[in-house]
């Protein structure tokens, strides 16, 4: 009887172990994320702002890396594209800046596009997880003064990601395509607007799903603008009552930016679409 608890109990071990090693496993994710989510910007100034770039998590650590290569993208008509950096993580997990070797070039397209190549230089791989470097960009200075918009949604977010070891094998990883966005507020217009925005528009439900109703009270309006995270414009509709319904069926689930025109001036305010 003995023999047959002890081989249960060791049966229920080795179980428990794998159910153990099994939750460990997985892919690591690949992303970028902003220091913060908005910045203020006041009488057309420069303003730099961050994002940082991590490889895995505690749960979820990169194993035996030797080396990453990946783009940071984003939009370069709002930062001055030649001045966006990368500095490494000196403690980062892939080594001390004696360790590796870093790479960084910009390449022209249709938006700014920075690649960014890490290696060691030991020929050892490493494992462990955290923040690995520092993306610095800096706003343009007429980033206010052309657009009249309170805020301009920012995007940033990694592309042609790879990870090797040091036998030159692809490791699999997870990436996060939306990558991240962070406000760029006026804040003259916002703090000008805010008031009578509150007062005179609203929208609801926020989140929503399928529709948007948008109430207008004391403005003279004109039209209606959705714009998604990236700044794209999705919908334009013209505003002839004061009750607006837009339909989100055809939308992707994200933070969208609605602006109103009105004689009174130009509003805007954010709003969830999540199902």
């Amino acid at each position: 009887m003995r023999f047959f608890l002890s081989l249960f109990a060791g049966i229920i071990f080795v179980f428990s172990l794998s159910l153990h090693t099994f939750a460990q496993g997985g892919e690591p994710l690949i992303y970028l994320k902003f220091t913060s989510d908005k910045v203020y910007i006041v009488d057309n100034q420069k303003y730099e702002f961050t994002a940082d770039v991590f490889i895995g998590d505690e749960n979820v650590p990169a194993s035996n890396i030797y080396a990453t290569t990946f783009d940071i993208v984003f939009d370069a008509n709002l930062v001055i594209a030649d001045s966006t950096l990368f500095s490494y993580n000196a403690q980062s997990f892939l080594g001390s800046a004696a360790e590796i070797s870093i790479s960084s070039k910009t390449q022209a397209s249709d938006k700014g596009r920075l690649n960014i190549a890490i290696s060691r230089v030991d020929g050892k791989n490493v494992s462990g997880f955290g923040k690995i470097g520092t993306v610095k960009f800096i706003t343009v200075s007429d980033i206010i003064g052309s657009r009249e918009i309170e805020e301009v949604p920012f995007n940033g977010a990694l592309e042609s990601i790879q990870l090797l070891n040091a036998e030159g094998d692809a490791l699999r990883f997870k990436s996060d395509p939306d990558g991240d966005t962070i406000l760029l507020i006026n804040d003259i217009l916002a703090r000008s607007n805010r008031t009578l925005a509150e007062r005179s528009i609203e929208i609801y439900p926020n989140p929503a799903s399928n529709l948007i109703h948008i109430n207008l009270r004391n403005l003279r309006s004109e039209e209606l603008e959705l714009f998604n995270a990236q700044g794209q414009l999705v919908r334009f509709e013209p505003i002839r009552s004061d009750y607006v319904q837009l339909s989100t069926t055809n939308l992707e689930p994200g933070i969208y930016l609605v602006r109103i025109r009105a004689e009174e001036g130009i509003f805007t305010k954010r709003v969830l679409i999540n199902r």
